[in-house]
């Protein structure tokens, strides 16, 4: 399990999201990935579920354009 508050979760989800898609979260993103982290999804696995979404394969065509080192 993860051993973060929420607003630590908050802000390592906002920053995957800048990392990975370029963009801010948007509530509903933000809010189920809070909820997921907090459940027990990894932070890697997070940022793995980002750099596989559809929209990241849109805007990047399916590859990563540069290595996204997760935080430790």
């Amino acid at each position: 399990m993860i051993n973060m508050d929420e607003n630590e979760i908050k802000d390592t989800v906002t920053q995957g999201y800048r990392n990975v898609l370029k963009r801010e979260p948007d509530p509903g993103g933000l809010s189920n990935y809070i909820d997921e982290i907090k459940n027990g999804l990894s932070i890697e696995r997070f940022y793995h579920t980002l750099r596989t979404s559809e929209e990241y394969r849109q805007k990047f065509g399916g590859q990563q354009s540069s290595i996204i080192r997760t935080p430790s």
